[in-house]
């Protein structure tokens, strides 16, 4: 018996069929978050849609239609599914047009892996691919220099806050207690 290839429907007009299919993977439905039908989805609980499968796959949210997986698409290695990886690698688009593509690796409930995170950055490198990737829940960013321009207030922001360099704002003034 020969498996069916499941249209990926998003919101370009037309559908694509990828050679690969998520099957019992769901990792998409467990830990992105989303707000679907004015519902709050946090990352590590299920999706409320979620059974055996989605049960409303066919008018799926269009958040949940729009996701794009790097597996399914063909851009990842077999062993870098999402259910044996315990990672999330989405196509995003950046730029001032969105004219360009990057991925993104998202920690599925444990840090990523030396080898998924060896073989992102040098698909970066190799590729000139922006990468954005969570690593024990801190996002760093690779790429080329566009790429690293393009995002450098948010990189700025995510390296140079210091929470403990930041004045306390007490209600009351502390007492000398000695």
């Amino acid at each position: 018996m020969t498996e069916q290839k499941i249209p990926f429907f998003s919101s370009k007009p037309k559908p694509e069929v990828f050679d690969r299919q998520c099957n019992e993977c769901h990792h998409c439905c467990k830990w992105l978050f989303y707000v679907i039908n004015d519902q709050v989805k946090h990352p590590g609980k299920p999706c409320f849609y979620l059974g055996d499968g989605c049960t409303v796959y066919n008018k799926r949210p269009q958040s949940c239609r729009d996701y794009h997986c790097a597996y399914i698409q063909g851009i990842l290695p077999e062993w870098m599914k999402p259910s044996l990886s315990n990672l999330l690698v989405n196509v995003e688009r950046w730029g001032p047009n969105n004219e360009y593509k990057m991925l993104r690796a998202i920690e599925c409930g444990q840090k990523i892996n030396v080898e998924c995170l060896s073989w992102l950055i040098q698909f970066s490198r190799n590729t000139g691919t922006g990468l954005i990737y969570q690593l024990s829940s801190t996002w760093n960013y690779i790429g080329p220099d566009a790429f690293m321009e393009y995002f450098k207030d948010h990189i700025l922001k995510a390296e140079f806050v210091n929470p403990f360099m930041i004045e306390p704002q007490l209600d009351t003034p502390l007492q000398n207690t000695l």
